[in-house]
C-alpha cells in the first residue's frame, strides 16, 4: 500500500506552544492519511512515472519507512510526552520529508520532460533512419549510374587508345617509309659529292688538256715554220746542185773553177745551210770573191747577212 504525506501548513516551531494545538494537528494528520489511504484504495494501484527508475524508488521506499515509524510512534503515544524535544524532531522530520517531495516531484517532472525529449528523438531518429535509408538508396541509385558513365567512359576510351594504336601503326609505317627516303636521299648526297670532285677532277683535267691544246698549237706552228725551213733548204739544195751543174757546163774548159767552187763550199757551207735565201747570182759572186776576183767587202756584206738570218732563225725555233 502506497503512503502519501499529505501537505500541511508550515507551523511554528517555538517551545511554548500548548500541548494541545500539537496533538490536534497529530491528529489531523492521521485523519488526512487515513483518508488518503482510503482513497488510494477505492481508486486502486496507478502506475506512477518514478516506477521505470530505481534510485527514485528507493528513497521513496525509504520515505514510506520513515512515515511508517512516525506512524507507529503516534499510534503507540496516545497520550502526548511532555518533552517538546521529540516533536520538534518530528516536525523536523516531517518538513525534511515535505523537501524530499517536492524534489522527488520536480525530478518526476524533469524525467517526464526527459521522456518526451526522448520520444522526440526517437521520432527524429526514426526520420534519420529513414533518411539514411533514402540516402543509401540514392547512393546506390548514384553508384549505379556512375558505373554505367564508367563503362561508357571506358568503352570510349577503348575506342580512343585503339584509334591511337592504329594512328602509332601508320605513323611508324611512315617514319619507316621516311628512313628509307632518307637514305636513299644519303646515298644520292654521297653520290652527288663523288661526282662533284670527279667533276672538280675533270674540270682540272680539262684545264690542263686546255693548256696541252694550247701548247701543242704552239708546237704545231713551230712545226710548219720548220717544215717551211725544211723545205725551204731543201729548195736551195735544189738550186745548189742546178748551180753546180750549170758550174760544170759552163766551166768544162777550166776544172780549176769548179775545184775551187767546191771548196770554197766546203770551207763557207755554214754560210749556205745558215742563209738559204742567197741567190745564184750571190753565189757566182762569192765564188769569185773565193777566186780573188770579187771585192773583199762583198765577203764581209755577206756573212755579216747570213749570220743574222741565223740567228733570226734560232729565235722563231724557240719561240
Amino acid at each position: 500500500m502506497q503512503f502519501v504525506v499529505p501537505f500541511t501548513k508550515s507551523r511554528p516551531q517555538s517551545g511554548n506552544l500548548p500541548i494541545e494545538s500539537d496533538e490536534e494537528e497529530i491528529l489531523e494528520t492521521d485523519q488526512y492519511s487515513i483518508d488518503d489511504d482510503n482513497e488510494s484504495k477505492a481508486t486502486g494501484p496507478e502506475e506512477h512515472p518514478s516506477d521505470h527508475h530505481p534510485e527514485i524508488t528507493k528513497e521513496r521506499d525509504l520515505l514510506m519507512k520513515k512515515v511508517k515509524s512516525l506512524e507507529d510512534r503516534l499510534q503507540n503515544n496516545s497520550i502526548l510526552p511532555k518533552d517538546l524535544i521529540v516533536y520538534k524532531d518530528c516536525s523536523t522530520m516531517l518538513d525534511n520529508t515535505l523537501a524530499e517531495r517536492d524534489e522527488m516531484l520536480k525530478n518526476q517532472e524533469n524525467i517526464e520532460e526527459i521522456k518526451k525529449e526522448l520520444e522526440m528523438l526517437r521520432s527524429k531518429s526514426e526520420r534519420v533512419d529513414e533518411l539514411e535509408n533514402e540516402l543509401k538508396s540514392v547512393k546506390n541509385k548514384s553508384n549505379d549510374f556512375e558505373v554505367r558513365r564508367a563503362k561508357s567512359d571506358c568503352v570510349c576510351l577503348e575506342k580512343e587508345v585503339a584509334n591511337l594504336k592504329a594512328e602509332r601503326d601508320v605513323l611508324r609505317k611512315r617514319i619507316d617509309v621516311l628512313t628509307g627516303e632518307q637514305d636513299f636521299l644519303r646515298s644520292k648526297a654521297k653520290e652527288t659529292e663523288i661526282m662533284k670532285v670527279e667533276r672538280d677532277k675533270l674540270q682540272i683535267a680539262v684545264t690542263e688538256m686546255a693548256h696541252i691544246q694550247i701548247h701543242n698549237e704552239n708546237l704545231r706552228l713551230k712545226c710548219k715554220s720548220l717544215e717551211n725551213a725544211s723545205n725551204e733548204a731543201y729548195l736551195y739544195k735544189h738550186k745548189y746542185e742546178e748551180l753546180l751543174a750549170f758550174f760544170d757546163c759552163v766551166a768544162g774548159e777550166s776544172g780549176t773553177f769548179c775545184k775551187h767552187l767546191y771548196d770554197v763550199e766546203n770551207q763557207h757551207n755554214f754560210v749556205f745551210q745558215n742563209s738559204p735565201k742567197i741567190d745564184t747570182k750571190d753565189r757566182i759572186m762569192f765564188a769569185k770573191v773565193a777566186l780573188g776576183e770579187a771585192d773583199e767587202t762583198f765577203y764581209e756584206s755577206m756573212t755579216n747577212s747570213s749570220s743574222k738570218q741565223h740567228e733570226q732563225n734560232v729565235a722563231n725555233f724557240s719561240k
